[in-house]
């Protein structure tokens, strides 16, 4: 790699982390850098260029709704946001931990070699932030029209840049020094080519690049350079799972790994009563029925993997897993509602409470059941469907007490608010809703008058960039 190229990349790299707002850009200018090498390229111009590219279509079709929904699922905070790493190690050891010997048997390392090698490198370049005094600084917008302009992009200074590189740089014999105890130096190398993108096998034949899946750059033999340290953990859910899909005794067991981990975050909820595979009519199961003091819940996991083309980003491929599994739970917690008259569903039934579905995703998808923007049903029935990191989250807030609340106004149609997970619908219900009289009041006009707002929050999103506009 020359010289120039590097000092380009390692520019690139820090805008990247710089405009904390504006990665799923700067990923793209990434990707054109790396494939076309251009040493010469203005950040700020690749990025506004870019940007007009996605957005001549946007203006020509701006009541296209699948075209909005189409740009919606481009987004990567869609796609990985709602991965948190402090449940990720639980995910992973309850999901896939049960066929460690398989995974061996079929790559040749552990997989608790993967884990401890994203947790601890994430936590060394933590430790390389405090040394180098990195103080991870984000772009504050400095006006509202500057934030409102999503083509725009700011080059942090130049210390910044300097410090970042030496952050995100390592040495191979670096990391054996870290990982020493923990990685064979055998198991060291199958992890880093997994996690690998070449420089040298670049080119513009290979412009699909997945960062969250290759966090890492090789530049040679001996040294690495972190692209994203956030996808190090993050991304951990979905690489396993497309490693994993390559297992038969995997596959063979049809998810049950994920539904005895959305039985235990169900445990975590303040029910009245809990039961699991539930047995009705013909042979029906139903995977669990949650009842609280006003409500009773027919719950349907699902526990069907993503596609190939899904794990790999394909954003069609996803959209239609997503729907499909959806789908399917809402059918099988219907049929519930016909045989209301049998045992042991009558039990419920008759308890005269509002009757409901409720639907858990897997980790690895997106929370997407955003009213207007992404519907995958329309059914007057309360329906709520969650993702598990989003689920698992939720149970551990000091409101969870009042879960059955919460869900009872969260499934209530119209939804005004539009959010990117449950996580930002339950900050608003607690946060703004619950506290607020005259926000009551104007979610109830927004009902009557089909008003729709975005809502973003201060709970669980880091809103520094906006605090010289606070």
């Amino acid at each position: 790699m020359k010289t120039n190229e590097l000092h380009k990349l390692y520019e690139i790299l820090a805008t990247y982390r710089y405009n904390s707002e504006r990665m799923e850009l700067m990923e793209e200018v990434l990707k054109h850098f790396m494939v076309k090498k251009d040493c010469n390229l203005d950040i700020p111009s690749k990025a506004r260029e870019i940007f007009n590219k996605r957005i001549l279509p946007l203006k020509s079709s701006r009541n296209d709704k699948n075209f909005l929904k189409s740009e919606w699922f481009k987004q990567r905070c869609v796609l990985l946001h709602n991965i948190p790493q402090l449940f990720i190690p639980e995910y992973l050891i309850m999901k896939f931990n049960p066929f460690s010997e398989s995974f061996k048997n079929k790559f040749g390392f552990n997989i608790q070699s993967l884990w401890l090698f994203s947790f601890k490198l994430l936590e060394y370049l933590n430790f390389k932030k405090y040394v180098t005094n990195f103080k991870d600084e984000v772009y504050k917008f400095k006006s509202k029209e500057e934030y409102a302009d999503l083509g725009f992009v700011a080059v942090p200074p130049a210390l910044y840049i300097e410090k970042w590189k030496n952050v995100i740089t390592n040495s191979i014999s670096e990391l054996e020094r870290v990982l020493s105890g923990l990685l064979s130096s055998y198991e060291l190398k199958e992890v880093v080519e997994t996690f690998s993108i070449s420089w040298d096998n670049l080119d513009e034949n290979k412009i699909e690049i997945n960062f969250s899946l290759k966090p890492l750059l090789k530049i040679n033999d001996d040294t690495l350079i972190v692209l994203n340290p956030e996808y190090l953990t993050r991304a951990l859910p979905v690489k396993c799972e497309q490693l994993f899909k390559d297992i038969k005794e995997y596959r063979d067991a049809k998810g049950k790994t994920f539904e005895a981990t959305a039985q235990a975050t169900l445990k975590m909820l303040p029910f009245k009563s809990l039961s699991f595979n539930v047995e009705y009519g013909a042979g029906y199961e139903a995977d669990a029925i949650l009842e609280f003091e006003k409500s009773v819940w027919f719950v349907e996991v699902t526990s069907h993997p993503p596609s190939d083309k899904a794990l790999e980003g394909d954003l069609n491929a996803i959209k239609r897993d997503l729907k499909r599994s959806i789908i399917k739970c809402i059918k099988q917690g219907k049929r519930c509602f016909d045989y209301s008259t049998t045992q042991p569903l009558s039990t419920f039934f008759a308890k005269r409470k509002i009757n409901g579905i409720l639907v858990i995703v897997d980790g690895i998808y997106p929370q997407l059941n955003l009213n207007n923007y992404v519907s995958f049903f329309k059914e007057k029935m309360p329906i709520y469907v969650i993702n598990w990191f989003d689920l698992r989250t939720l149970a551990e807030q000091p409101e969870i007490g009042y879960f059955e609340d919460f869900l009872l106004w969260r499934t209530q149609q119209p939804m005004p608010i539009i959010s990117f997970d449950e996580k930002d619908y339950w900050a608003f219900y607690f946060d703004r809703y619950i506290q607020d009289e005259r926000m009551r009041e104007t979610f109830r006009i927004m009902q009557e008058k089909n008003i729709n707002a975005f809502y973003i929050s201060y709970r669980f999103n880091n809103k520094e960039y906006l605090e010289n506009l606070a």
